[in-house]
């Protein structure tokens, strides 16, 4: 899997990153108008968006070899993958945060830039550890982890399916 597992995911990621990440920004477009004139995010486009971003975590972890199951492009099978993600739903949301979140999260993205360098650094370090003794180094499992987590939490709040702005720190 640590070394063919990007071909193997070659259909999940043409599905997710090309089908429904299509449909994902058409969502995101809508929603960003419908919050702004209404300041409710609409039930159905929110559990869509959240469940296509938990199914692209589920396809990163993967090709970043933290996870041995291949994530699948079902919604409804999403719950059948070890890693989990629990959302709340609010029906109400932030115009204000919906206007100017993305000057809330500049200092977020360039050090998510800077952390990403280091997370491919990390991921190949990995793979030759693996490669020569079948174990994943902790501490780069930790901050790998951690860096998909941060990376969910700031595209969630980047979509509007969580007004709370990320904190802007890798913690393991």
């Amino acid at each position: 899997q640590m070394l063919f597992g990007f071909l193997i995911a070659i259909p999940e990621t043409i599905v997710l990153g090309i089908v429904k990440g299509f449909m994902f920004g058409i969502y995101a477009f809508l929603s960003w108008w419908i919050i702004l004139f209404t300041g409710k995010f609409p039930r159905n486009m929110w559990d869509h968006m959240s469940n296509f971003l938990f199914a692209m975590t589920q396809l990163n972890f993967y090709l970043m070899v933290l996870s041995d199951q291949k994530p699948s492009t079902n919604f409804d099978e999403l719950g059948n993958h070890p890693l989990k993600l629990s959302t709340t739903y609010t029906e109400e949301r932030s115009r204000i945060k919906l206007i100017f979140g993305p000057f809330f999260v500049i200092p977020h993205i360039i050090g998510f830039m800077f952390r990403g360098i280091k997370a491919g650094i990390l991921m190949w370090y990995a793979m030759i550890v693996i490669l020569f003794t079948g174990k994943f180094p902790e501490g780069a499992w930790n901050y790998l982890f951690a860096f998909q987590r941060f990376q969910l939490r700031l595209q969630m709040f980047m979509m509007h399916i969580t007004d709370e702005v990320p904190e802007n720190t890798v913690k393991q």
